[in-house]
């Protein structure tokens, strides 16, 4: 089993009650850290850009992007999504979340 499938075997057996305390509280900040910059950047004119242009592509399959209700193809709003959440992203400054 390679790396990344030990990875993703791990990932999808855990569960959230088995993971020590001290992780879930850190997953918890790391949400709040990542819902934060997506809510703060999203009317940050490079979130309009990315969030416009995701909504003029074509897909049969539809996700949605976040704080807009627009759907749009998967990987369009997640590159819509990570474009909000990195235009104020200020994290890397906050010594607690970095690893």
């Amino acid at each position: 089993m390679s790396g990344n499938e030990k990875i993703a075997d791990f990932v999808v057996k855990a569960r959230w009650k088995g993971l020590p305390e001290s992780v879930r509280c850190r997953l918890r900040m790391c949400l709040m850290d990542s819902l934060g910059a997506e809510v703060s950047g999203k009317l940050a004119k490079v979130s309009q850009i990315a969030t416009r242009f995701a909504s003029k592509q074509e897909s049969a399959n539809r996700s949605s992007i976040l704080l807009n209700g627009e759907k749009v193809a998967p990987a369009m709003a997640g590159f819509a999504n990570v474009s909000a959440a990195n235009a104020l992203d200020f994290k890397n400054n906050y010594p607690i979340l970095k690893f």
